[in-house]
């Protein structure tokens, strides 16, 4: 587990000098872990630069000496406040407190700023793995997809593996932080600590930002558009077909490419390749009737279409077709 401290000791701290405003934390149940540690006392939240994480206070969470003693299993959840947001969660991971069966729905559960239809995600403070909470309404937030999968659950996945490897407790407090009265979280503080070999295994102060790429995000209301065209992505389930020569005698074959994309409008057309294969305008591969054994081949362009939302692409695709004696 000393990869752990070594990997996020080597990223450079970025824009901890710029801050975005004075940023707040709803008010915590009382409690000694979810009193401490805000981290707008001193300079603010850093700006957001393009990485979905950065490191604070030097990579060492802000527990007390008392509190990276303890060994008793916990958890505790602030009260949502008048504006119905979370607050800090703070809980002593385990394998006492670990789940022992599926997660189940959480789909119930409307965080602050949740909006249909906006690409939203319910985001675990304190992640399923670690305490087995479902639809705790006052452990789950608003966040993006790249928040919740490339930002938070990575370090969820450091605390979960030590447990499961160790059996030791690691001190765990994730704080969101929202800024005035808005109602999505601009990001949150993940501390985490192991107890019995005093952080040597576990030991991190990061902020995730609640971002997502080509996105603008209302945090006052959850309301999520698209800033400027995206480029999308062309995805063709296949390219390589078998037929027997035996079917060809009778008739034709048909093969569908099955393409897709954001638009999904798009024009296929041949650009070079055998007299024995055709492709249609939507993707439809045919071999001619009374092809003969043996390998085809063509090179067709893809090209789908832009809207106000996706940027025009295109793309060459190979084309393969084996004609066999029997299949």
């Amino acid at each position: 587990m000393k990869r752990v401290k070594k990997q996020l000791a080597g990223i450079l701290v970025m824009g901890l000098l710029a801050v975005i405003g004075l940023l707040v934390s709803p008010t915590a149940v009382r409690d000694e872990g979810t009193q401490g540690s805000n981290v707008e006392a001193k300079g603010g939240i850093p700006q957001y630069q393009g990485k979905i994480y950065t490191i604070l206070n030097k990579n060492l969470p802000n527990f007390s000496s008392k509190q990276k003693r303890r060994t008793d299993a916990f958890e505790n959840y602030s009260e949502l406040d008048d504006l119905g947001r979370c607050g800090k969660a703070y809980a002593n991971i385990c394998l006492d407190i670990m789940p022992t069966e599926p997660r189940g729905s959480i789909y119930q559960v409307h965080p602050s700023g949740w909006q249909k239809n906006m690409g939203w995600q319910r985001c675990h403070l304190i992640g399923f793995q670690l305490a087995g909470e479902n639809a705790n309404e006052r452990n789950l937030i608003t966040g993006t997809q790249r928040f919740n999968v490339s930002g938070m659950l990575p370090f969820e996945n450091m605390v979960d593996d030590y447990v499961e490897e160790t059996g030791n407790h690691v001190l765990y407090r994730v704080t969101p932080y929202f800024k005035g009265k808005e109602l999505v979280a601009r990001g949150v503080q993940m501390e985490a600590w192991s107890v019995e070999d005093r952080g040597e295994g576990i030991c991190y102060n990061v902020f995730v930002f609640n971002v997502a790429r080509g996105k603008q995000i209302d945090y006052k209301t959850g309301i999520v558009t698209a800033v400027g065209k995206q480029i999308q992505k062309i995805c063709i389930a296949a390219s390589k077909f078998t037929v027997s020569a035996q079917q060809l005698q009778r008739k034709a074959a048909y093969f569908s490419m099955g393409i897709s994309c954001e638009t999904k409008a798009f024009q296929c057309e041949k650009i070079t390749g055998s007299n024995q294969l055709r492709i249609t305008e939507d993707g439809v591969v045919s071999v001619k009737k009374n092809t003969s054994v043996g390998t085809y081949s063509m090179k067709v362009k893809i090209t789908a279409k832009g809207d106000k939302n996706y940027k025009k692409k295109m793309i060459t695709k190979k084309i393969r077709v084996n004609v066999v004696d029997k299949q």
